[in-house]
């Protein structure tokens, strides 16, 4: 997932160490990984583990809401930054995460990789990988509002599904330049969705 290390030089908590490490792991190694190895990475004692989440899965959770806000931060940042002017933006974050996907190490998205591993719409798991697809959802709606989309959220979810579709096929065919492809397909929809009459 685009940045989702910690920024604060702040001496973290020992639930901050264990989420901050679950992240890591989760991000390479898959949600198998075991949690004596979270634990020996992160220097933590199984009952401090345990004095935080009642169980692994809770650890996962905790972990994919942390997550969540640092990737939506991070994205937001880089996109503003990158593209000043409204109007660039939403093609902007299909450059932000094609530049994620020629990254050393690339796997895929944690939050649709949760939502295969634990299916069950009850799971806490799969809650919080539901939560994030909204916020990404309700992040790309709000820049196509900002940049004077006649009706943002229609748009915002014909270029989320994009994305997703993006994440997925760089992930299994390992061609970052997918991000290319995508973007030329958000710019049509882009431009389709300006030239629609308000109202």
């Amino acid at each position: 997932m685009p940045d989702a290390s910690p920024t604060s030089g702040i001496l973290p908590s020992k639930r901050q160490q264990l989420i901050d490490t679950a992240i890591r792991q989760f991000s390479v190694r898959g949600f198998h990984v075991g949690i004596d190895t979270i634990l020996a990475e992160a220097g933590v004692a199984k009952m401090t583990l345990y004095k935080h989440f009642p169980s692994k899965e809770h650890l996962i959770a905790a972990t994919l809401e942390v997550a969540d806000e640092r990737q939506i931060a991070t994205v937001l940042d880089a996109v503003r930054a990158h593209a000043p002017d409204p109007c660039d933006r939403l093609l902007a974050f299909f450059d932000h995460f094609g530049a994620w996907f020629a990254t050393e190490g690339f796997t895929g998205c944690l939050f649709q990789r949760a939502a295969d591993a634990f299916p069950d719409p009850a799971s806490p798991v799969h809650q919080a990988a539901t939560r994030h697809a909204d916020r990404l959802l309700q992040t790309m709606e709000s820049l196509a509002a900002e940049a004077g989309a006649p009706s943002p959220g229609p748009l915002a979810a014909q270029l989320l599904l994009l994305l997703q579709g993006a994440i997925v096929q760089a992930r299994c065919s390992h061609r970052p330049d997918v991000a290319v492809t995508a973007r030329a397909a958000a710019a049509i929809l882009i431009e389709r969705a300006f030239d629609e009459p308000d109202g």
